[in-house]
C-alpha cells in the first residue's frame, strides 16, 4: 500500500478511536517510523511503504488508538527548545511548566546558587535550570527510581551536570538548604482525574493525583519548605488553574508570603511563596 493510502487509513482509524487530530498524529508517526520529516511523505506519497515499515507503523497505531499518549511512541518531547527521552515512568512535560522554569531564572530575588527540583520527573525542569545557569548547584528529587533514570539519561545527553537524588519531598536532602526549590506537584483532585482524558490516565497517576482534593503537596510544603529554604530564598510552585485561592489560604496560615500569576492564557498557574520573617 502507496504512503498516501496508508495515511488515509491511520487517520480514519485513530478519529474512530477518539484522537484529537487524526491527520495530523497518523502522518507525524509514519514519519517517526520512516526517520524523515513530515513533508517527505507528501514528497514521496506515491512509495510503497515495506512489509517491516508496515509493522512497525500498525504498533504504533495500535497503541495510539487505545489512547496511549503520543510522547510515548516517540519516547521523545520537546522543552523549551530541546530534545528530552519521556517514558511511560515520567510525567510528559507541558508548556505550563516551561513558563514556571522561565518565571524561576528571572526571579532575581531568589539570589543564591543552591537550587532544587522536587519531583523531577523526566529531568526537564531541573536540566533546564542548569543549562540557564551553569554556575548553579541544581539537585533534582524524585521519589521513583525509573523517573530518576529518565532524568539522569537525559541531564548526561544534555551535558547538564545536575546531582539527582531519591526520596519523598526533602527526605532525599535532609539538613540541606536551598535558595531556589521549584515544584510542579501533583494536583489533580480524585474526582477530577476519573474524568481526565484517556490519555492523562496513561500518565503515572503518583505525579499528577493529590488525595482527594488535589491539595496535599502544598500542605506538605507549606509546612516543610520553610525549613530547607534560605531567608532570601523563593519557592516556585505550579498550581491548578482553580487553586489559587486555596493554595494563598494554605500559605499565608503557615507564615508565608505567597504570589500568584497568571500563565500566558491568563490563568492562575504559577505561584511564588517567600518566608515572612
Amino acid at each position: 500500500m502507496g504512503v498516501m493510502k496508508t495515511l488515509a487509513a491511520a487517520a480514519e482509524r485513530l478519529a474512530a478511536a477518539g484522537v484529537e487530530a487524526p491527520r495530523a498524529e497518523a502522518d507525524l508517526l509514519l514519519a517517526h517510523v520512516l526517520g524523515a520529516g513530515r513533508d517527505k511523505l507528501y514528497i514521496e506519497q506515491n512509495r510503497r511503504l515495506t512489509p517491516a515499515e508496515i509493522a512497525s507503523y500498525e504498533i504504533l497505531l495500535a497503541r495510539r488508538a487505545a489512547r496511549e499518549p503520543y510522547a510515548y511512541l516517540t519516547g521523545r518531547r520537546e522543552f523549551l527548545g530541546r530534545d528530552f527521552a519521556v517514558s511511560a515512568a515520567v510525567l510528559i512535560p507541558r508548556p505550563e511548566t516551561e513558563e514556571l522554569v522561565l518565571a524561576a531564572l528571572a526571579d532575581r530575588g531568589a539570589g543564591g546558587r543552591r537550587w532544587l527540583d522536587l519531583g523531577t520527573g523526566s529531568g526537564v525542569v531541573a536540566i533546564s535550570l542548569k543549562l540557564a545557569r551553569p554556575e548553579a548547584a541544581v539537585t533534582g528529587t524524585d521519589i521513583s527510581a525509573a523517573a530518576l533514570r529518565t532524568a539522569a539519561g537525559n541531564g548526561a545527553r544534555l551535558g547538564a551536570d545536575v546531582r539527582w537524588a531519591r526520596g519523598d519531598l526533602f527526605a532525599a536532602v535532609a539538613g540541606e538548604i536551598f535558595d531556589l526549590i521549584v515544584m510542579n506537584p501533583p494536583y489533580i483532585s480524585a474526582r477530577e482525574y476519573a474524568v481526565c482524558a484517556p490519555e492523562v490516565r496513561k500518565e503515572p497517576s503518583i505525579a499528577l493525583v493529590a488525595a482527594e482534593d488535589g491539595l496535599l503537596f502544598y500542605r506538605r510544603l507549606a509546612r516543610a519548605a520553610a525549613a530547607r529554604l534560605s531567608p532570601a530564598g523563593a519557592l516556585w510552585l505550579e498550581i491548578g488553574a482553580a487553586q489559587g485561592a486555596a493554595v494563598r489560604e494554605i500559605f499565608t496560615a503557615a507564615g508565608w508570603r505567597l504570589e500568584i500569576r497568571r500563565d500566558l492564557a491568563g490563568r492562575e498557574r504559577l505561584a511564588r511563596a517567600v518566608l515572612t520573617s
